[in-house]
């Protein structure tokens, strides 16, 4: 109910309206997974089991916008496409804004057969993303790039203790630490990189605004892809989306539960 309302709600009360969802799933999140420390603090990291991943345990930082990744991705679930739309013997997956690999690592429950090719901008992000799915050893890799139009290179912000919104195309803030280069690979490589003729059966991807560039240049590839679930950041819209997916051959749809998210299957 809540997430309908935030379709059509002023955005002075989608803050409050978020919070309150927050709120009336906490419990469910607790239950989903223990909570206990790493024997390392000079580290900062925190250990969970999760009972979504079989009991298998990721790491995450305190003093970070971890928490939110994970509740994010066991509560709320918004990387998960419709069930009829991926099967579950898919076999080549693409997840395009891992950060720190809980969705590479979900994916690989849900789809046991599937090789995972997961891409993160943020070095610090990429480095924790191995360590946890390092659990699939040669299901699994993450390629530490940002996803843009075309190969080559380019800069983005580091924010303070905002490890989960980092963007190519958002302005800096006051919270601005420094600008940190990184190799850029267009979407046409990433495609290849699942395999030279593979089809793809799903593309998740979360990059931050960066989609309304990458959906509309170098996209040849895009004819490989089955499935593809993309994230709008403002001021890229659920209906400008819509009409990039339907130019690149897909049938679009709206998540169910994720407001901003469009969901584009193969004609």
């Amino acid at each position: 109910m809540i997430t309908n309302l935030l379709r059509n709600t002023p955005s002075p009360l989608k803050s409050l309206l978020r919070k309150l969802s927050y709120l009336v799933v906490f419990s469910d999140f607790k239950s989903l997974m223990r909570f206990y420390r790493i024997d390392r603090s000079c580290d900062n990291l925190v250990k969970l089991q999760i009972r979504n991943l079989n009991g298998i345990s990721v790491e995450i930082r305190s003093h970070s916008t971890d928490p939110r990744v994970v509740f994010s991705t066991f509560v709320r679930q918004f990387h998960v496409p419709p069930r009829h739309l991926v099967p579950a013997d898919a076999k080549n997956i693409l997840d395009s804004g891992s950060n720190i690999g809980l969705t590479i690592a979900h994916f690989s429950i849900l789809y046991p057969s599937a090789k995972i090719i997961g891409v993160e901008m943020d070095e610090e992000n990429a480095s924790l993303c191995r360590k946890n799915i390092q659990f699939l050893k040669v299901r699994a890799k993450v390629i530490n790039a940002a996803i843009w139009i075309e190969d080559g290179t380019v800069e983005y912000d580091v924010i303070e203790n905002y490890q989960d919104g980092l963007s190519l195309v958002g302005g800096s803030t006051s919270k601005t630490l420094a600008k940190k280069q990184v190799d850029s690979i267009g979407i046409n490589s990433l495609i290849s990189a699942g395999g030279p003729e593979d089809m793809i059966d799903l593309v998740k991807m979360d990059i931050k605004g960066a989609e309304a560039n990458v959906l509309k240049k170098n996209t040849e590839c895009a004819g490989r892809v089955k499935v593809i679930m993309v994230e709008c950041h403002p001021p890229y819209t659920r209906e400008y989306c819509r009409i990039d997916l339907e130019r690149l051959g897909f049938k679009t749809s709206l998540h169910k539960t994720h407001a901003d998210c469009v969901i584009g299957e193969k004609r």
